[in-house]
């Protein structure tokens, strides 16, 4: 699904607000994770997630071997 497909899905109605939410702040780059934290003095240890890797939503969601098979 394309970015223009979730919206007019959005606008009819068709995406529950609390997914709706979730997607805009997914496709807007809009969670602070990772290399945001790096920016802070003393969050650096705040980028990485559980199993020591730069933390994107890509990362957290699908590649990260800790989260395979259950849920966040």
């Amino acid at each position: 699904m394309t970015i223009s497909e979730i919206w007019i899905n959005n606008e009819k109605g068709v995406i529950p607000p609390k997914i709706s939410n979730f997607l805009w702040k997914l496709c807007y780059d809009r969670y602070k994770v990772g290399a945001w934290f790096l920016k802070i003095k003393g969050w650096k240890d705040r980028a990485y997630y559980k199993c020591g890797q730069l933390e994107t939503i890509d990362h957290i969601l699908i590649e990260c071997p800790l989260n395979q098979g259950q849920a966040i």
